[in-house]
């Protein structure tokens, strides 16, 4: 298959999951707010990285750690909900 095609397949099957899952008002419905957890349960899980920060936690191991972080002055992006 050349590469044209096969990304064509791909964005089509990208498409129809989008549609199934992101645009399903059932599938939504059922999932919305499923397996929410607090900052301090996902802390007490080990959760780290997008995983913590989608639970409103603005931990992060890169800041303390790793290359420059240390030096840079950067809010971390959290979510709720």
């Amino acid at each position: 298959m050349r590469t044209a095609a096969a990304l064509r397949q791909v964005r089509r099957v990208l498409a129809d999951c989008d549609r199934l899952l992101s645009r399903n008002r059932i599938f939504l419905d059922r999932m919305t707010g499923i397996g929410a957890l607090s900052p301090e349960e996902a802390i007490s899980w080990g959760l780290t990285g997008p995983l913590l920060r989608a639970a409103a936690s603005p931990m992060t191991c890169a800041r303390p750690t790793y290359l420059v972080y240390d030096r840079m002055n950067f809010v971390v992006p959290t979510a709720e909900g």
